[in-house]
């Protein structure tokens, strides 16, 4: 993706300035007043319900933005999304497609991340379509209330899919 936008602003005599947020808990006033770039692209700003005022606040400032992520909230900026509820009952789909049952979702589907709630959400009325019930041990999930010892530990994807207990394809 950051390489199509590259090439895009390129082709437009753009140059793209790509910088990590600072850690500041202002980052988003630094940057108007640093001028350091005419704009910003926010990609993956994490926890949505933490940021959505420094977004807000950007939309009141006037400031040039645009966001990859929920576009379901037309407030804050202009945005690039896609439906995740579909997204979420394609893969689910092909999955029971292909045999499988217990299907395993990782994310934080609160109302922190909305993309991944509604990508659950898709996922979970495929499976029911298909006369299959979501199984609650199939789902892990980091939400803000997950244990910082534990993230520093490096709790990945992987190590949840170690734990759960998958069975084989229905043949």
């Amino acid at each position: 993706m950051v390489g199509s936008i590259t090439r895009t602003c390129a082709q437009h005599g753009y140059d793209l300035l790509i910088s990590f947020q600072q850690l500041s808990s202002n980052w988003h006033v630094d940057f108007e007043e640093s001028h350091k770039a005419d704009g910003i692209i926010l990609l993956g700003y994490g926890d949505f319900e933490q940021h959505r005022s420094r977004l807000e606040q950007l939309a009141e400032q006037h400031t040039r933005f645009v966001r990859w992520g929920y576009a379901q909230d037309n407030r804050l900026g202009a945005t690039l999304g896609c439906d995740n509820f579909q997204g979420g009952a394609a893969a689910a789909t092909h999955l029971l497609d292909h045999g499988r049952r217990r299907i395993a979702f990782l994310g934080d589907i609160s109302s922190h991340c909305p993309e991944l709630h509604d990508r659950y959400r898709g996922a979970c009325a495929a499976m029911e379509k298909a006369g299959v019930q979501p199984d609650p041990c199939c789902r892990w999930m980091r939400s803000p209330s997950s244990s910082p010892a534990m993230m520093r530990r490096g709790a990945s994807c992987s190590a949840a899919c170690r734990s759960m207990p998958f069975s084989p394809p229905v043949t």
